[in-house]
């Protein structure tokens, strides 16, 4: 069965455009997984973790797969390890970030679907939003651009490039 899911992407360290755009090309490279739409490319200020970090950038995949959404996590932390990321403390500067944010309808008894902290990170609402604004949080029965107004840091999300950045293969 094919289901439709959302990836939050983000790079702070080395090449950080490079990164997003192998990760997605990564991806997009797998036998079971459609990238069906990609967000803007938003810069935002780290949160959390060391104070002199570089700036986030930040993207939003749509895809279509018929993986489970363990084999999609293993396969996402691969990409996320091929591509240099060491996990050392929270909040740590990273290569690459791959995140489920939604998968499907599911609510999983995982602590990670939906994602546990979307509703309340701008720079994760901003580039959904830029894909389905009325898209559904499964739990808290709201839509992305109703939770996005709600947010605060908004302002602190910017575009730096439109959604033809990613050129999808």
């Amino acid at each position: 069965m094919v289901v439709a899911g959302y990836l939050s992407l983000g790079a702070n360290l080395g090449r950080r455009r490079a990164q997003m755009t192998a990760a997605l090309s990564a991806i997009h490279s797998h036998p079971e997984i459609t990238v069906t739409a990609v967000s803007s490319l938003y810069e935002t200020v780290a949160v959390g973790g060391p104070a002199d970090q570089r700036d986030y950038l930040n993207a939003v995949a749509a895809i279509e797969t018929t993986l489970s959404p363990e084999t999609l996590l293993r396969f996402t932390q691969s990409i996320e390890t091929e591509l240099g990321r060491r996990r050392t403390t929270p909040n740590a500067p990273r290569t690459i970030d791959i995140d489920i944010l939604l998968f499907g309808g599911l609510q999983s008894s995982s602590p990670i679907i939906p994602h546990p902290r979307m509703h309340v990170r701008a720079f994760v609402l901003r580039p959904l939003a830029d894909i389905d604004s009325t898209l559904l949080h499964p739990v808290l029965n709201e839509s992305v651009g109703t939770l996005l107004a709600k947010c605060d840091g908004g302002d602190d999300v910017r575009c730096i490039e439109g959604d033809g950045w990613w050129p999808s293969p």
